[in-house]
């Protein structure tokens, strides 16, 4: 019931079909494993705030990624004051 909604906003954030399911995947296996993960808020609005986190760490880290297999000179402290 969740699932359409939740791969809706990480895919609006990451682009990328199958990287989009591995997410979800993760997202799903958070909610279930983290007791902490509904607080005082619906189920549907969590998860999607989860998804939002998760999907920008993943884009985060690909861009990082990226960057190095470009030969690029990255340095992840410089990724640290951008965010």
């Amino acid at each position: 019931m969740y699932a359409p909604p939740v791969y809706g906003k990480i895919l609006s954030i990451v682009h990328k079909d199958p990287i989009t399911g591995k997410v979800l995947d993760k997202v799903f296996v958070s909610a279930y494993t983290d007791s902490e993960t509904f607080p005082l808020r619906s189920p549907l609005m969590s998860l999607i705030d989860l998804a939002r986190k998760k999907s920008n760490k993943t884009i985060k880290a690909l861009t990082i990624f990226r960057e190095c297999c470009s030969g690029a000179s990255v340095s992840l402290e410089d990724k640290k004051t951008n965010t």
